[in-house]
């Protein structure tokens, strides 16, 4: 038997460019800071490096990470300062790893990207509401940390979906399907709110839920999916209307 639609009891986000504005040169600077953070940590371990090296280390685990995205799959972290390690060619202990990744991760806290206008309180004011989960292509950073360091904003999401922790992104399907499981929410009584149509909305649809398309002004973005917001302060009215 076809579920009939309900009124939606969970809403799903997309963390970048939806609730936190992913800008070019915020990245920029936590690369230039792993960078040499990296290679001071390596020189007091005596192992002799040059910082050319160890970008061009931290260049071929993005190579990486963009090839693997064409299956939806995703490194860890720590698989990525294996990579690098592996591309100087150097045998790191648990010790020297645990460092490495460590300053890998603290750039998501120092180099803080500004939130979507509205981001905090259109969270807070669905929280009553709704349940909140979120699914995120997390590239560079660390879920965990990108918790730390928004803190404010990610304690209302009873369910993250981080690709760096569970492997798959979006647009797999089972990053939509997980994230409805662990809400304990059918994927029809879901709906998935992101900027991307073809890696949230599109693929949110085909797993059964509803989306809204947030079509941000400010990025120039322009579709005829339906229904989509220009502000998140008009999601509450469209979720009403659903």
């Amino acid at each position: 038997m076809i579920k009939t639609k309900n009124k939606p009891q969970a809403v799903i986000f997309d963390f970048w460019n939806t609730l936190i504005y992913d800008l070019p040169d915020v990245e920029e600077k936590r690369g230039k800071y792993r960078i040499e953070k990296i290679h001071e940590i390596l020189i007091r371990h005596d192992i002799r490096v040059s910082i050319s090296d160890v970008s061009f280390a931290y260049e071929a685990a993005g190579k990486m990470i963009t090839e693997l995205a064409k299956n939806n799959r995703a490194l860890t972290i720590r698989e990525q300062i294996r990579l690098m390690a592996e591309t100087i060619r150097f045998i790191p202990d648990r010790e020297l790893i645990e460092k490495l990744e460590d300053a890998y991760n603290r750039a998501n806290l120092l180099f803080l990207s500004p939130l979507v206008p509205g981001a905090e309180e259109m969270i807070e004011s669905l929280f009553r509401k709704y349940k909140l989960g979120l699914i995120s292509n997390t590239e560079r950073s660390s879920g965990k940390h990108l918790t730390m360091a928004y803190h404010n904003l990610m304690k209302r999401f009873s369910v993250t979906y981080f690709s760096d922790e569970r492997k798959l992104r979006k647009p797999h399907p089972e990053t939509y399907l997980t994230t409805a499981a662990e809400l304990a929410v059918d994927p029809i009584d879901c709906v998935m709110v992101g900027d991307d149509e073809e890696k949230d909305c599109t693929p949110a649809v085909v797993c059964g839920m509803r989306a809204i398309l947030f079509a941000d002004p400010k990025r120039g973005i322009k579709s005829d999916f339906s229904p989509q917001a220009s502000t998140l302060s008009q999601l509450a009215q469209i979720l009403e209307k659903m």
